[in-house]
């Protein structure tokens, strides 16, 4: 598009599916920005329990073969890709995922318009042939890299691409509704009534997928190491029934450890269940991409312990806004708990504040926001609105 087109842009994002998860929501909150913006938002996806929620403010096209890997679809998504961008007018097409990347770069070739694309995870470079699949995130005009940490990756196992092509947003949260002011304290005890929590007792908060990478085994363990401390660990997520479930179950049968464990369902109130923890645990034994639940977690005012790498090295400043332990460490986990189960209040209150202006600095929503459509507005030799 010219700098002399005055048609109002629309921008289409494409995703495997719009359920719970970082890419979905941060793909609701692009979509919003882009109406508010007064250009028009589309959103193609295979589906899914966001869709009404991104209705108030865009249209949702399905496209059932983004939930499908198979060449047939790889062609037949191409296809309604094109029909698609020439019915609407697409201006711009973001991508947000590789395999419907793959369809959205191809129609972006075919009809001249331009593709940027957000490098969300650390994929798997295993083999030629997955490192050529991952490299279609970076075929964008402009990449985004949702943290440092991630553009770092991105130079190390894509090095025929240009870094000046690389942008790097990190995500942001809603400081309106991760705001300790908004919460009221009914709320959060009647959550802690709800999860059974024993009065006067320490939380610490385990939230995220019940995937093997997220810590949990290691958590367990090192509450094991500190049964002299009263505390009380929630682990946060789909209780969907499954192998690692059980695993985990069967972990905590075995240390009797079933009086200072809960295991609660994933809720869309993540700010009340911030505020009913007094620590919040992430220890991933894989690098987070950026990890979220430390900034919402942070701006509600609430110390995080971290395992040390990927984007917590960038979000947590150890010692002042929370703490980084060794990955898969329970030991190390374990002495960190002990010292924070043990920190005045007064010291607590100073890290709590410092972890909240930090966040608060550095991962606002809308500096988020800003910068996507910035990107938007360059690819598309717009001028920014006055």
């Amino acid at each position: 598009m010219s700098p002399t087109d005055t048609h109002t842009p629309a921008i289409l994002q494409v995703l495997p599916a719009l359920n719970l998860g970082g890419v979905e929501r941060g793909t609701l909150e692009v979509a919003s920005a882009i109406h508010a913006q007064g250009w028009r938002s589309l959103v193609a996806s295979a589906g899914g329990k966001l869709v009404s929620t991104l209705e108030e403010t865009s249209t949702h096209v399905t496209i059932k073969g983004f939930a499908r890997k198979t060449p047939l679809t790889l062609i037949s998504n191409t296809l309604a890709l094109i029909r698609l961008i020439r019915s609407e007018n697409i201006s711009l097409v973001h991508a947000r995922s590789r395999w419907p990347a793959w369809s959205a770069y191809a129609a972006c070739r075919w009809c001249k318009i331009p593709l940027i694309t957000t490098y969300h995870g650390t994929y798997g470079q295993g083999t030629r042939l997955k490192r050529y699949y991952n490299s279609v995130m970076t075929k964008g005009q402009t990449v985004i890299a949702i943290s440092e940490f991630i553009a770092d990756y991105i130079k190390t196992y894509h090095r025929n691409m240009p870094a000046e092509h690389i942008r790097v947003i990190p995500r942001g949260v809603d400081l309106e509704v991760f705001n300790p002011a908004h919460v009221p304290a009914t709320a959060v005890a009647n959550l802690k009534t709800a999860w059974k929590i024993p009065e006067h007792t320490p939380v610490l908060l385990l939230p995220g997928r019940l995937s093997r990478w997220k810590g949990h085994v290691v958590a367990i363990q090192a509450l094991n190491l500190i049964k002299d401390i009263a505390c009380h660990l929630v682990i946060l997520g789909d209780q969907t029934p499954g192998a690692y479930t059980e695993q985990l179950h069967r972990l905590i049968d075995t240390l009797n450890l079933k009086s200072r464990v809960s295991f609660v369902q994933q809720t869309t109130d993540m700010q009340t269940a911030y505020m009913a923890a007094d620590y919040v645990l992430v220890p991933s034994t894989k690098p987070e991409a950026f990890g979220r639940v430390i900034v919402e977690a942070g701006c509600m005012g609430r110390v995080v312990i971290a395992s040390e790498h990927g984007g917590a090295l960038e979000t947590i400043i150890h010692g002042e806004t929370g703490y980084l332990v060794h990955v898969a460490d329970r030991e190390d986990l374990a002495r960190a708990l002990k010292h924070v189960l043990s920190m005045p209040a007064s010291t607590y209150q100073r890290m709590a504040t410092q972890a909240r202006e930090h966040c608060r600095t550095h991962y606002a929503l809308q500096d988020m926001l800003a910068q996507t459509l910035d990107v938007y507005r360059k690819a598309l030799c717009l001028q920014p609105r006055q």
